[in-house]
């Protein structure tokens, strides 16, 4: 069903893996969900013995396995991806799913650790077996507000600390640690981060001020202001989609600030998506302001709504009478 919940897993179908423990912990997660699908991609010796198990515990119906396929779709469709490996070294396909927002639980072994930002883009469970799993599984696909930003935020952890500029700064300081031309030793402390951030930004230095927030954010999940600078840095950029998605988070963290919301509107228009819901927002808190009048009719005129159009250019012409952009789209009506 197009609007089931889906439960994933990428991996060989082998003992190191353990997908029994897969299939024990999906159906841990089926008893309490029952209306859950299961997605396994890969293939393996042990594939007929995860359908047997499957069997046994009455899901066989629900678990899809396509075999050995190109997993980017099918990342797409996952709530949540789980992996069950007995060890690991940095498993990538947890930084696969995270880089296509979708939230993580694997046992804590291994270089897992390294790879979730525990609590804000999955779990990392200790000492895992069935139960333990399956209760991380069912928080995530039952708190829908939590995995929204869970989505968002395992996207721009993905990037931040495993993208090529982060590897490769990372490789550089392993070959060459007193080289600051190579990679400039980020601040070590909170306060440290914050000031050099700032002072990078006031030389307009958006390439050196971008990671110092990025790295605060690791020193201080949530930090708001370093969520909204980024945000403001990604508009310098013009990379309006990391934009939209980082101030998301920050209307989250400070839902009362009405600029972020029209910072947010302002990307969604960049990206030629859809933004009479996020001038709406705007308005519900500046129920005077001219931009968002204005730009709430325009949206409303390109959608075809004219009655709802001149509305809003009347009510922009109200906050600022005489101005021509709300005489020119009430013309254009």
């Amino acid at each position: 069903p197009a609007d089931a919940p889906v439960l994933g897993g990428v991996f060989r179908m082998s003992e190191e893996k353990r997908p029994l423990l897969w299939i024990d912990s999906a159906a841990a997660v089926a008893k309490a969900m029952p209306d859950v699908h299961f997605v396994v991609c890969g293939d393996g010796p042990m594939r007929d013995e995860m359908q047997l198990r499957a069997q046994k515990h009455g899901i066989a119906d629900r678990l899809h396995m396509p075999g050995q396929v190109k997993v980017g779709s099918w990342f797409l469709m996952m709530d949540v991806l789980l992996l069950t490996s007995r060890m690991e070294g940095l498993p990538n396909v947890l930084l696969e799913a995270q880089s296509l927002g979708v939230p993580v639980v694997a046992p804590r072994v291994g270089g897992v650790p390294e790879v979730v930002e525990e609590g804000q883009t999955g779990f990392s469970v200790p000492d895992a077996d069935a139960a333990s799993l399956a209760e991380k599984l069912l928080f995530i696909l039952r708190d829908r507000e939590w995995h929204g930003r869970a989505a968002q935020r395992a996207q721009i952890f993905a990037k931040n600390m495993f993208g090529i500029r982060a590897m490769t700064g990372r490789t550089l300081a392993a070959y060459f640690p007193d080289d600051t031309e190579l990679h400039p030793r980020q601040p070590a402390t909170p306060d440290e981060c914050r000031r050099s951030a700032i002072a990078a930004e006031a030389a307009k230095d958006w390439n050196k001020a971008d990671p110092i927030w990025a790295e605060l954010l690791q020193l201080v999940p949530g930090d708001i202001q370093a969520t909204e600078r980024r945000a403001l840095i990604a508009m310098h950029r013009n990379d309006w989609e990391q934009a939209a998605t980082l101030l998301r988070l920050a209307i989250e963290q400070q839902p009362g600030k009405p600029e972020l919301r029209r910072q947010w509107a302002r990307c969604l228009g960049k990206l030629g998506q859809p933004t009479i819901d996020a001038w709406h927002a705007l308005l519900e808190q500046l129920p005077q302001d001219f931009e968002g009048h204005l730009c709430l009719a325009q949206a409303l005129a390109e959608a075809g709504d004219a009655a709802k159009a001149a509305v809003a250019a009347r009510n922009a012409l109200r906050a600022r009478p005489g101005h021509p952009e709300p005489v020119r789209v009430l013309a254009r009506l």
